[in-house]
């Protein structure tokens, strides 16, 4: 993949949406591009996170501990896996299973922090899209308590 090609897959995601271009560039340049074989393990159920992976080519399956090809959630390009990672300290809530070769992009939470702070107005309308995801987050639980 090219940085441009890189850079629009980074554009596309929710996450990175109001980032500056500039800002995508440098991720795009920065993260690290990483290529699975089907079969191999991404990351395993209960191991701390530092990192998102975006997939840009090829499958993954996201195993919630059935141990098996054919169960668990399948991803492909374009999705983002591990992104609270991007964030904060987390564990990986599933095994990440490459079904197919995958092409991903490693994102390691102290590349996007760096960014943050280099570009605070990204940092800036980034912080504002997540205010605006939680709230309607929370709205839609209230919905939801209502209508049990």
């Amino acid at each position: 993949m090219s940085l441009e090609s890189d850079v629009k897959a980074l554009a596309r995601l929710p996450i990175f949406s109001a980032f500056e271009p500039e800002a995508l560039k440098l991720i795009a340049f920065a993260a690290e591009p990483v290529k699975f074989g089907a079969g191999d393990v991404l990351f395993r159920n209960g191991e701390v996170s530092d990192a998102g992976f975006l997939i840009l080519s090829g499958s993954i399956m996201l195993d919630l501990g059935h141990g098996t090809m054919d169960n668990g959630k399948i991803v492909g390009p374009g999705a983002l896996i591990g992104e609270l990672a991007l964030l904060a300290p987390t564990v990986h809530p599933s095994t990440a299973i490459a079904r197919e070769n995958a092409t991903t992009l490693k994102l390691p939470r102290s590349l996007i922090r760096r960014v943050l702070e280099e570009f605070p107005e990204s940092a800036r309308r980034a912080r504002e899209a997540l205010r605006q995801e939680i709230e309607k987050f929370g709205d839609e639980l209230d919905k939801a308590r209502r209508a049990l």
